[in-house]
């Protein structure tokens, strides 16, 4: 298993959520709205908010959270810091290795269990390993090739029903060719026909696999489900 940069992923986890995933831009700043007493304090806890679901997406149930926050104050103030960077890293990788392997572990028991339970739902159907889906609406469109460019709409969570992203809610469709997308999708995408819509339901290997993705959003070995609306094959694209 790779090391992973935990503090690497965090730093860029906060500029990238500074502006949209899938291309969408930056809000604009008369849309921001101060939710604390003042800029300052809004910013802070948007961080502190950040840091802690990507740490929770690495396996960090808890910290000693009085130690934690006077690392982030001492070195911010310029003090004497008790490791130097190559130390903190070895010390941060050393932890994370064990607490990934944890993490996956259990995530691929309960991935198995819950996809179990999910085939056996009405109007399910397993359309190829690890890929279960239910047409919710039929579409009366074309069926895309691999190689052909798609636009849809998508909902995604975890199995506890956390959102890892929501083009919807982002009045902001996607559009990719299907074949770059996660094996998952490139396994339903062919089944629908324009205008159709789904619940997809895929295994880890269908999806983010061991590596997880979003980031460090989505833990390693994480079954995932989506709603999606196929929208269209777009005119001239893919390849």
């Amino acid at each position: 298993m790779k090391k992973i940069k935990l503090v690497l992923q965090i730093a860029a986890v906060l500029i990238l959520q500074a502006c949209s995933k899938n291309g969408q831009t930056p809000v604009n700043q008369a849309e921001t709205e101060i939710v604390a007493g003042n800029a300052l304090d809004s910013v802070s806890y948007a961080i502190g908010q950040n840091v802690a679901r990507i740490l929770k997406g690495q396996g960090f149930d808890t910290l000693n959270y009085s130690v934690f926050t006077a690392a982030i104050e001492s070195s911010m103030n310029g003090e004497q810091l008790w490791f130097d960077p190559a130390e903190a890293n070895r010390y941060i990788n050393l932890y994370v290795i064990d607490q990934v392997r944890e993490l996956s572990s259990r995530n691929l028991a309960f991935a198995n269990t819950w996809l179990d339970s999910i085939a056996h739902l009405q109007g399910v159907r397993e359309v190829s390993k690890g890929v279960y889906m239910r047409i919710t609406k039929e579409g009366n469109g074309k069926q895309p090739a691999a190689t052909d460019e798609v636009e849809i709409n998508f909902h995604g969570e975890l199995p506890d029903g956390e959102v890892f992203d929501d083009s919807f809610a982002r009045n902001s469709s996607v559009t990719f060719v299907v074949n770059s997308a996660i094996d998952g999708w490139q396994a339903v995408l062919p089944l629908l026909q324009e205008g159709a819509e789904a619940e997809i339901w895929l295994h880890p290997d269908m999806g983010y696999g061991t590596q997880g993705g979003y980031f460090g959003v989505i833990p390693a070995n994480s079954a995932l489900y989506y709603k999606m609306e196929f929208i269209r094959i777009v005119p001239g694209g893919g390849y």
